[in-house]
């Protein structure tokens, strides 16, 4: 079983939910992810480290990671054609999440 928090245009009655219906096993809503905080750049909202923050989303289980490589593309993150990410999908104990990417690192 594959987990994924969401705390954006994913969650329930968001703009872009319509992603994930009729893919889930199950929804569970008002989930506290602790040692994040919500960042807002150019109207989207991303996750970002931060010990001592939390931020509110929604957790679905799914029956596999069949939904992560969609999502992937969806979200910008490990695009052959990208350079950069706009999201990076990193695991919290067992679930996926999708936190702010290099895309807002400036030039090296």
């Amino acid at each position: 079983m594959t987990k994924l928090f969401v705390y954006g245009t994913l969650r329930q009655g968001q703009s872009n939910h319509d992603l994930l219906i009729g893919r889930y096993l199950s929804r569970t809503p008002d989930v506290v992810l602790n040692g994040y905080r919500l960042e807002e750049i150019d109207g989207l909202y991303y996750a970002v480290a931060d010990p001592r923050r939390r931020i509110v989303g929604e957790l679905y289980h799914f029956k596999d990671e069949s939904i992560l490589a969609h999502l992937d593309a969806f979200e910008g993150f490990n695009q052959p054609e990208l350079d950069v990410n706009l999201y990076e999908r990193i695991l919290h104990g067992d679930i996926h999440l999708y936190i702010r990417g290099n895309y807002f690192d400036g030039p090296e």
